[in-house]
C-alpha cells in the first residue's frame, strides 16, 4: 500500500510520467514449498529468482517488454546510471539492463554467481546459473557443508534436485566446470575456490601449480 501512496503522490506532483521506477525484491521465499521455509542459507530457484520490473519514462520505448535472460540485483545501479547517462569509472560487477530492455534480449550465456550462508553460518554454498548444451537453463548449488549438491531445471515449474540422475551427468559436469572457472578467475572467491577445487577435483580440468594455495593470487 505504501507503494501505491508513493505513486499517487508522484502523479499529484506531475513527476510520475517522466520517472524510472524499479520494483524489485532482494530474495524469494520458500513458503513451505517442498517442505522448506526461510531463505538465504541455501540456493533454490524459489529463493534466487525474484521479480524485477521497470516502469520506464513515457518517452522511453518499448512498453510491455519481457526479458527472460539472466539478470542480477547488482545490475540495478548500473541500469539507473545508464538511464542518467553516467558511465562510472570504478569497477562494478553488474551491467546495465538498458540494452536488454530496448532490444528484448539479454546476455543468455552470462555468468551469474550466487552465494549464501555466510551471514548465518548454517550452510556455506555457492552456485551458478547455466544454459547447458541441451538449451535448457539450470541452477547448480555447491553446498560446502553437505555431501549433497543440487541441480535444478529453471524451466521446471516445481524444481526438484536432479544432481544424481544419470541422464543429467553431462549437465552436472558442465556446471561444475563453469563454476570452477568463475571462482578461479576472481581472487575475491578464493575461499570458495580453495574448497571447491579439492571437493570436485575429479570433475575439474587438471592444472599444474600451487595446489595448496601458498601463493596468493594477484
Amino acid at each position: 500500500m505504501k507503494s501505491a501512496a508513493h505513486f499517487a503522490r508522484l502523479k499529484e506532483l506531475g513527476l510520475y510520467d517522466n520517472k524510472l521506477i524499479a520494483f524489485i525484491s532482494d530474495h524469494g521465499e520458500m513458503n513451505g514449498r517442498r517442505a522448506i521455509v526461510d531463505k538465504g542459507v541455501y540456493l533454490h530457484p524459489d529463493v534466487v529468482r525474484v521479480p524485477m520490473v521497470f516502469k520506464l519514462p513515457d518517452a522511453k520505448p518499448p512498453r510491455g517488454a519481457t526479458v527472460e535472460s539472466p539478470a542480477s540485483l547488482l545490475d540495478l545501479s548500473q541500469t539507473i546510471l545508464d538511464f542518467a547517462g553516467i558511465r562510472p569509472e570504478a569497477k562494478f560487477d553488474g551491467i546495465s539492463l538498458l540494452p536488454a530492455i530496448e532490444s528484448g534480449h539479454g546476455e543468455e550465456d552470462r555468468t551469474v554467481l550466487f552465494f549464501g550462508g555466510w551471514h548465518v553460518g548454517v550452510n556455506f554454498d555457492c552456485g551458478i546459473q547455466h544454459r547447458a548444451s541441451d538449451g535448457r537453463r539450470y541452477l547448480y548449488s555447491y553446498n560446502c557443508t553437505s555431501k549433497v549438491d543440487e541441480l535444478f531445471d529453471l524451466d521446471s515449474e516445481d524444481a526438484t534436485n536432479l544432481i544424481d540422475k544419470p541422464e543429467y551427468a553431462k549437465v552436472r559436469r558442465e556446471v561444475i566446470q563453469r563454476l570452477g572457472a568463475a571462482l578461479q578467475s576472481d581472487p575475491r572467491w578464493l575461499g570458495y575456490w580453495a574448497e571447491f577445487r579439492i571437493a570436485k577435483f575429479s570433475d575439474l580440468p587438471k592444472t599444474q601449480g600451487d595446489m595448496q594455495l601458498f601463493a596468493m593470487p594477484d
